[in-house]
């Protein structure tokens, strides 16, 4: 991570890291999405779209629709979103059984 800074998903991120390395060419690129009121971060599918223009870029394979939402609207239906659904209402959903072995 940038210059041994913890883990922080809005400011030191994976896509923060990635961004690094695509600007390393000499190219900047904006990959920095709206995330809540007053707060931005780079997102994966922002850093997927913003390289994407960049001059000679080629994508390998097309992700589809995949990369279509912004990141709260992907959250919610991953597992971001699972977790919320299982909390409507204020009702925890039972913890899973532990698949480990003791």
């Amino acid at each position: 991570m940038r210059n041994n800074k913890p883990y922080n998903g809005q400011t030191n991120n994976c896509s923060d890291n990635a961004k690094i390395g695509v600007e390393a060419t000499g190219t900047k690129v904006d990959a920095q999405e709206l995330i809540a009121t007053g707060q931005s971060a780079n997102t994966p599918n922002s850093l997927f779209k913003a390289t994407g223009k960049l001059p000679n870029a080629t994508v390998l394979k097309d992700p589809g629709k995949a990369v279509n939402n912004g990141f709260i609207e992907g959250a919610k239906g991953g597992v971001i979103g699972k977790a919320a659904q299982s909390y409507e209402g204020g009702q925890a959903s039972p913890p899973r059984e532990s698949t480990k072995k003791k």
